[in-house]
C-alpha cells in the first residue's frame, strides 16, 4: 500500500475510489493482482489501460471487507454455507468442517422478520420465536458455527440512519492484522445508507453476494464519478424530507447518471447530519446511480467517535489509517481532483414542499400548494387535471351514526411512514413533538380519517417512546402501529371504506402521505380517495388535524384550541 500512496496518480483520486483501491490492494491474491490496482489508477487518470484488440480495461475483480444480508434474501445463502460444511464433514471430518467458513464479516439483519397479525398487534420476539423456531435455531447455530457471521434479532436494528452506527465501525480488521477502509456490499434495500458516512456500499445480487461469502471476487465495471458541490445554507422551516427531495430531483433532471458515483463535497456539506447524509445516499437508486457518496470528514469522525461500538484505542487506530490512506475530506475538491463531470446545488433554494397528486414527483412549494390544488380543480386536460364544475361543493355523508361534512379537498387518509427518507430521527421526532403540542392546545384528528403512524422497527419506537411523544401520537387520534411497516395484515374499516366511496363518487378527496412505500393497509386506503399527495412526516400530521388539503398555513389555522383561541401551524412547530 506505501507503494501506492507514493504514486502521484493515487492523491487525485475521488475519495470513493480511493476506498475502492485500498481494499484492493489488501484483498489481493490469485484472483486480483497488482495490474489490477494499476489498471484502476490508469483508468481514472485519463490513460486507461487496453486489452489486446484495443478496448479500454473498465472491469475489475474486487473483493470487499464485508457482506449485509437481510432476513430472506440472506438465509438461502446461509443455508448452502451450512450444506457445504455438512458435505465436507462427510467427506473429511472435523479438519475439513473448519475450513468452510465465510471469507468475510457478515451482518444478518432480521428486522423485517416480525409479522403482526392486525394494526394492533404489536409483535414479541417471544411470539416470533414460537412461530419460526427451526429457523431461530438454525440461525442461533450459524452464529456460534462462524464467528465472523453477526446475526442482528428482530425488534434490534434495520438499515437505517438510526442502527448504522452498531453495524459498521468505518474499518475492518483483516486475518492478518491489517486495518482497511470498509467497503459493503449486501443484499439490503437500505445498504446505500453506508455512504452517507464515507463507507463505500452499493447492492449486488444473491449471486454475487454468496459468490464474496465463499472467497471469489466479483467483476465490477469502473463507474464515471460526478462531483456536486453542494453551496448555501438551507432554510430555517425545511425538513431533511424537503432537503432530500431537491437533492434527488436536482440529480434527475442532470446528466445521466446511470452506473455513476456521485460524490458530494462543497462548504455547505457541514450543515448536514450525518442521518441527513444517509438519507441523501439512501436514494441513489432514484437516478439509477451505483452510489451517492460523502467522504468521510471530521464531523464523521467525532460522530462514531461518540456512538461507535468499536473500543476507543481501536477507533483512534483505525482513524489513523483513514488519514494516512488520505480518506478524511475538507470538503473541498483539490485541484485536478477526477470527475467525468461536476455540478452545483444551492441549499438554499430549498423550499418546504408537498408533492402530487399525479405524478408524485410534482412538487409544489407549501405556500402556494392551495391555489395549485384549486388549479387543479378547474383544470379540464393533463395528467394533474380533477376536472371539477362546482368547486364550492359540500357533501354531508353519514359515519358511524354521525353527520360529516366534506367538501373538494378533504383529507381522508393520513399515514406516516418510518421508511426511506421518511426514517430520519429528527423527522419523525418532529412529527411526534407536533403532535404533543396539538393534544396539549386541545387539537385531534376527527374520527371519519384514516390516520396511522407505522414506527417500522423497535429502535424508533425506543426513542419515539423515550421522548414522550408516542403517546401523543395516540391521543392526537392516530393508530400507532409498531412493527414490521411493510408486513402488517389488517383491513380497512367497513363504515370507513363506505364513506370514502361515496365521498370520491362526489368529491375530489385527498390523502397524504409520508412516502409511498411502507403499509399496505395505509396504500390501499390512499388508493381510495381520487388525489394522494406526498410531504414530510411532521406535515402529515399537521394536514390530519387541520381535515383538508388545501389549508393555507400562512393563513388560515388549523383548529380552535382549548381556549376558544385559533391555532396556527407556527403555533404547533417545535
Amino acid at each position: 500500500m506505501d507503494e501506492i500512496l507514493r504514486d502521484e496518480r493515487y492523491a487525485l483520486l475521488p475519495y470513493c475510489i480511493r476506498s475502492f483501491v485500498c481494499a484492493m490492494v489488501h484483498g489481493m491474491d490469485e484472483h486480483i493482482g497488482p495490474w489490477d490496482v494499476q489498471n484502476v489508477l490508469a483508468f481514472y487518470n485519463g490513460n486507461p489501460a487496453r486489452t489486446r484488440n484495443g478496448s479500454i480495461v473498465d472491469t475489475v475483480p474486487f473483493r470487499p471487507t464485508r457482506l449485509v444480508f437481510q432476513n430472506f434474501s440472506g438465509l438461502t445463502s446461509l443455508v448452502d454455507l451450512a450444506s457445504a460444511r455438512q458435505v465436507a464433514h462427510n467427506l473429511g471430518g472435523v479438519p475439513w468442517t473448519n475450513k468452510i467458513s465465510p471469507a468475510v464479516p457478515i451482518d444478518l439483519l432480521m428486522e423485517q422478520t416480525l409479522s403482526p397479525d392486525n394494526e394492533t398487534a404489536t409483535p414479541s420476539n417471544e411470539e416470533e420465536f414460537a412461530r419460526c423456531r427451526e429457523r431461530f435455531l438454525f440461525l442461533k447455530w450459524i452464529s456460534t458455527t462462524f464467528p465472523n457471521v453477526r446475526v442482528v434479532p428482530p425488534s434490534s436494528n434495520v438499515v437505517h440512519q438510526t442502527a448504522l452506527e452498531s453495524l459498521s465501525n468505518l474499518t475492518v480488521v483483516k486475518q492478518s492484522s491489517a486495518i482497511v477502509p470498509d467497503v459493503v456490499v449486501g443484499i439490503d434495500s437500505h445498504i446505500a445508507m453506508h455512504n452517507g458516512f464515507g463507507t463505500l456500499a452499493w447492492s449486488v445480487s444473491g449471486i454475487e453476494a454468496e459468490c464474496v461469502m465463499l472467497n471469489l471476487p466479483i467483476q465490477f465495471k469502473l463507474p464515471d464519478v460526478i462531483g456536486c458541490r453542494l453551496f448555501g445554507e438551507p432554510p430555517l422551516l425545511a425538513t431533511p424530507t424537503d432537503l432530500v427531495l431537491i437533492v434527488t430531483k436536482y440529480l434527475r433532471s442532470q446528466v445521466n447518471l446511470a452506473g455513476c458515483i456521485v460524490e458530494f463535497y462543497g462548504p455547505s456539506v457541514k450543515f448536514l447530519s450525518m442521518a441527513d447524509r444517509m438519507s441523501i445516499a439512501n436514494m441513489a437508486d432514484e437516478y439509477m446511480a451505483v452510489a451517492s457518496f460523502f467522504p468521510m470528514d471530521e464531523h464523521t469522525l467525532k460522530h462514531f467517535a461518540k456512538f461507535s461500538t468499536d473500543k476507543s484505542s481501536t477507533f483512534r487506530e483505525s482513524e489513523d489509517v483513514l488519514r494516512k490512506y488520505q480518506l478524511i475530506s475538507n470538503n473541498c475538491a483539490m485541484p485536478g481532483l477526477y470527475f467525468s463531470d461536476t455540478l452545483e446545488l444551492d441549499l438554499g433554494s430549498i423550499n418546504v414542499t408537498v408533492s402530487g397528486p399525479h405524478p408524485s414527483c410534482t412538487r409544489t412549494p407549501l405556500s402556494a400548494f392551495p391555489s395549485d390544488f384549486r388549479e387543479c380543480l378547474s383544470s379540464i386536460e393533463g395528467e394533474r387535471a380533477f376536472k371539477v364544475d362546482d368547486q364550492e361543493k359540500v357533501v354531508t355523508l353519514d359515519f358511524n351514526g354521525a353527520p360529516v361534512k366534506l367538501k373538494h379537498g378533504s383529507l381522508l387518509v393520513a399515514s406516516v411512514t418510518n421508511c426511506t427518507n421518511g426514517s430520519h430521527p429528527s423527522t419523525m421526532l418532529t412529527a411526534g413533538l407536533l403532535a404533543r403540542n396539538a393534544v396539549n392546545m386541545g387539537l385531534n384528528v376527527s374520527k371519519h380519517i384514516h390516520a396511522c403512524v407505522n414506527v417500522g422497527n423497535g429502535l424508533t419506537h425506543t426513542y419515539l417512546k423515550e421522548a414522550g411523544v408516542l403517546e401523543f401520537l395516540t391521543a392526537a387520534g392516530f393508530r400507532c402501529k409498531d412493527f414490521s411497516s411493510h408486513r402488517v395484515k389488517d383491513e380497512l374499516p367497513e363504515e370507513w371504506v363506505r364513506l370514502t366511496q361515496q365521498a370520491s363518487e362526489e368529491l375530489i378527496t385527498a390523502s397524504m402521505l409520508s412516502n409511498s412505500r411502507g403499509n399496505d393497509c395505509c396504500l390501499q386506503a390512499a388508493s381510495k380517495t381520487v388525489a394522494r399527495y406526498i410531504a414530510s412526516p411532521p406535515l402529515v400530521i399537521a394536514y390530519a388535524l387541520a381535515g383538508r388539503a388545501d389549508i393555507n398555513f400562512e393563513k388560515e389555522p388549523i383548529g380552535l384550541g382549548s381556549n376558544g383561541q385559533p391555532v396556527f401551524l407556527c403555533d404547533l412547530w417545535p
